[in-house]
């Protein structure tokens, strides 16, 4: 699996609501992922968990750690990302990014629905 531009779809933890917009925006995903220290994962926003946010009153200069979902579906880095990516892809068809990670939990790569 090629690498990506990761300031298409990863963004630090630091971050704020406006900074994911952007990025969701311009990667057409409809979701980032967000990581912390050494880009250990964090979690993954979604347009739809910022929605949410917004109506319940969250600013746009809010953390994003305050949308965060930690329930994300990884895939282990390796010969056999490739093929795991399609498959949960086609198991769960609205998700559009899946994050890589090593055996430390760092983002080593994205793989992106096609």
């Amino acid at each position: 699996m090629k690498p990506l531009d990761r300031a298409l779809f990863i963004i630090s933890e630091k971050s704020t609501i406006a900074d994911a917009l952007r990025v969701i925006t311009e990667n057409k995903r409809g979701a980032v992922i967000v990581t912390g220290d050494n880009n250990r994962l964090r979690g993954v926003v979604a347009d739809g968990d910022i929605r949410r946010a917004l109506v319940k009153g969250a600013t746009t200069l809010a953390p994003i750690e305050k949308v965060l979902n930690m329930n994300v579906l990884t895939i282990a880095e390796g010969k056999g990302a490739e093929k795991e990516s399609k498959k949960l892809f086609a198991e769960h068809p609205g998700i559009n990014l899946l994050p890589i990670i090593d055996t430390e939990n760092v983002v080593t790569n994205v793989a992106v629905r096609a």
